[in-house]
């Protein structure tokens, strides 16, 4: 653009005053219209503020028409005005856009901290029910699409209603957070962790079969046997679960269909005495 103002400046055999004071628009138009940077702005407005300029002081060895000492001077102040007010307004654009992407980032932070707070389980730090069923449908989409197989387990804390009964709801929290540091520590980064119900986990193994995923659950059962919630006069409360495994099938239709299954191997590890791992 500096090169064309210029070109079809110097191009003329004559030139006038009004020509050369058209670039003081250009000037004002450099500062407030270009979406960049400061100095962006500034390399083709000085470009041809000192390009004008030079050419009015040399209005005797050029043809400028209707140029005299009197309105050269007011052209010069004129392009040097135009270079403040415009460096000073785009100062005040480029501060007003940085507090609107301020507020926009705030606002974007603040709605994901909403959803995290919506899909999150204060109790335990997984995801509630929402947010697992979410993550769930994703890797069953994934599934038909790629053929990317992977297991889900159901995962079932042994007796919890008779934990709150007998030792209170704050011991049962505590056994359930314990239960989920142990998952933790067994599953993989990949997998999701989520609490379903009261005392029901979901556990999702992307690019798992159920007998890899068999494996991880015997680790989290072994671990959980070192693991006790401390109780008053120096007792412990071992904690146990039940758990039902499987992996998706190309009959399924949804994940529900995936889910029943699940559903269906724990309560057939609950009906053989619990503290035990089905596969359906």
């Amino acid at each position: 653009m500096v090169s064309l103002i210029v070109l079809s400046t110097i191009s003329r055999e004559t030139i006038s005053i009004e020509n050369v004071n058209m670039n003081h628009l250009w000037v004002l138009g450099f500062y407030l219209l270009l979406p960049n940077r400061q100095p962006f702005k500034l390399i083709p407005a000085l470009t041809i503020s000192l390009f004008s300029i030079y050419v009015l002081f040399t209005f005797e060895s050029t043809i400028v028409l209707g140029a005299t000492r009197l309105n050269i001077i007011t052209s010069v102040i004129t392009l040097i005005a135009m270079n403040i007010i415009g460096f000073l307004s785009s100062l005040q654009l480029e501060s007003q856009r940085y507090h609107q992407y301020l507020i926009q980032k705030t606002l974007l932070a603040g709605r994901e901290q909403l959803r995290e707070l919506a899909i999150t389980d204060s109790l335990t730090g997984t995801l509630n029910r929402r947010g697992f069923i979410e993550m769930a449908n994703v890797e069953f989409d994934r599934f038909k699409r790629y053929g990317e197989t992977f297991s889900f387990t159901i995962i079932d804390m042994d007796r919890l209603k008779k934990t709150n009964d007998t030792y209170g709801h704050p011991v049962g929290d505590l056994a359930l957070q314990k239960l989920v540091e142990a998952i933790k520590l067994e599953k993989r980064f990949s997998d999701t962790t989520g609490r379903l119900a009261g005392d029901e986990f979901g556990l999702l193994l992307p690019n798992t079969h159920a007998v890899q995923t068999l494996e991880i659950m015997s680790r989290i059962k072994t671990r959980l046997q070192d693991i006790s919630v401390e109780l008053p006069n120096n007792q412990h409360l071992q904690i146990s679960i039940s758990a039902g495994v499987t992996e998706v099938k190309k009959s399924d239709k949804t994940f529900d269909d995936i889910y029943r299954r699940a559903d269906k191997a724990l309560l057939s590890a609950k009906d053989k005495g619990r503290n035990t791992i089905e596969k359906a």
